[in-house]
């Protein structure tokens, strides 16, 4: 698993590389660096819109750090991208995610 510092490395070689964004949006995540990691998903999703799992992860940091507005709208993405690519899975964890949130008191 390539580091940190390998992947900001390769994104500035690649900086519109939404694959690279995800890959490194994961690590930053996974270290705890939660505003980074959405940045990093944010860019995935804008330099491939259909890019479901960057939405549905973006998504999810979201709702960890606590911007539930932030989080519905990446679920929508989600659900958009998801129809798009045919992505069945994600498409009903995404439906799923939403509907919590949308419950009162979600």
């Amino acid at each position: 698993m390539p580091t940190l510092e390998q992947l900001e490395s390769a994104l500035r070689d690649s900086p519109e590389d939404p694959i690279l964004h995800f890959s490194l949006a994961n690590a930053l995540r996974d270290s705890g660096r939660l505003p980074e990691s959405a940045q990093h998903y944010r860019l995935a999703t804008r330099y491939q819109p259909d890019y479901s799992a960057a939405w549905f992860e973006l998504a999810r940091v979201a709702e960890r750090m606590g911007d539930l507005n932030a989080a519905r709208e990446a679920y929508v993405g989600a659900l958009q991208a998801s129809t798009e690519r045919g992505d069945d899975h994600l498409l009903k964890a995404a439906r799923v995610r939403l509907a919590r949130l949308e419950r009162p008191g979600g």
